[in-house]
């Protein structure tokens, strides 16, 4: 049986802040080993990129052309294929410099914000900008700048500028959002008493919907149905339930930011417990779950970590690994970070004093998103 391939994803979104598709990212090497990508797309396209023909007949083998966005270099070689593969409904997308034919065939163009001066991106946009035609802008790293690429008239946007905190950050927070920084901070208590959490829970009408449909949902495949929160303790226990109710209040903070957002920190802490488990941190389950959920949220609360992490009573080890502390269950962070954003030639170094091999890493990530999807699903 041939190994997985190493990979993973970067999130494209459109306007409006929903996932228009996700980029796939392969290690060199692996392209040939693709297989099963249903479950990374969330019914969202797939961004891949080619460099050779049997690489577009893998494609063609693997993924419908009309979820298909295909990155290409102008290589004669590909042209036919890119032809064929766009008669069938695949979008085809470029550089902004490149010439015909390949530039007729354009469907979407991408320009690199990092490596691009202002007066370039904007005349990519006046060269380029032409009906069916979308601009992608690539490598967006901050909210300033995703707002000038919308008004120079892109359409598609990618890069960490949704993982920022806003920089007018010192406003108010929304009272829903104090609402569900109090639960989350009162859950996070160690010493929390069984009444105490059920209570907290049974206080919030939506929260305890929510945590029943999910106790009750295939994911736990319990012998009977649970009718109340007390009864789901007793069921699933005190731990489990802690970090569904952590889970549940992130992800109603997340309301008026990008569902990516909370959807990456869902991969992130699956991916987190299931490094732990591997590398002999099983007493450590929660924590790494935590540290991975959590590791988002001062985008999602637009604070600084530091600030945010003082007011949740999260053991020592969870707030080391969320300041990016490179040692105990950061380690394990490090390395689910190093592996989102396909840092391929860092792993082996990430992967240092971890009792854990490089092979296994494909496999907890495509479970990671999986678990996820089941969970929450972008727009």
């Amino acid at each position: 049986m041939p190994p997985e391939p190493h990979l993973t994803r970067q999130a494209i979104l459109d306007p409006h802040l929903g996932v228009f598709g996700y980029r796939i990212l392969v290690r060199a090497g692996d392209e040939d080993l693709l297989s099963g990508l249903g479950p990374f797309l969330l019914r969202k396209k797939a961004f891949l990129r080619l460099s050779r023909v049997p690489a577009a007949d893998r494609l063609a083998a693997i993924l419908s052309p009309a979820q298909s966005v295909i990155e290409i270099d102008p290589d004669p070689a590909l042209l036919d294929r890119c032809r064929e593969l766009r008669k069938r409904g695949a979008l085809i997308a470029t550089g902004p410099s490149v010439a015909e034919p390949f530039r007729s065939l354009a469907d979407i163009v991408k320009v690199d914000f990092r490596s691009t001066a202002e007066a370039d991106q904007a005349a990519a946009v006046k060269r380029c900008g032409k009906p069916g035609v979308r601009l992608l802008a690539e490598g967006v790293e901050s909210p300033a700048e995703l707002d000038r690429a919308k008004r120079l008239g892109y359409a598609l946007f990618e890069g960490p500028f949704f993982f920022l905190p806003q920089s007018q950050a010192r406003k108010e927070l929304p009272a829903f959002k104090l609402n569900y920084l109090r639960i989350l901070q009162k859950v996070s208590e160690p010493e929390i008493k069984y009444e105490e959490l059920d209570g907290l829970i049974r206080q919030d009408p939506a929260l305890s919907l929510k945590l029943l449909r999910y106790v009750n949902s295939a994911m736990f495949a319990l012998p009977q149905k649970v009718d109340s929160i007390r009864q789901a303790l007793a069921l699933v226990g005190m731990s489990m339930i802690r970090r569904w109710v952590c889970l549940l209040a992130l992800v109603a903070m997340c309301e008026d930011k990008p569902q990516e957002l909370i959807v990456t920190s869902l991969v992130r802490a699956r991916f987190c417990e299931q490094i732990g488990a591997a590398a002999g941190m099983k007493d450590a389950a929660y924590d790494l779950f935590m540290a991975g959920l959590l590791s988002a949220v001062d985008a999602i609360l637009d604070r600084p970590m530091h600030e945010v992490l003082h007011d949740l009573p999260l053991t020592a080890d969870v707030k080391a690994a969320l300041l990016g502390k490179k040692e105990g269950h950061g380690r394990v962070l490090g390395l689910a970070l190093a592996y989102e954003r396909a840092d391929w030639d860092g792993l082996p170094a990430a992967l240092e004093d971890l009792t854990l091999d490089l092979g296994q890493l494909p496999s907890f990530y495509r479970e990671a998103v999986a678990w996820t999807a089941q969970i929450f699903v972008p727009r």
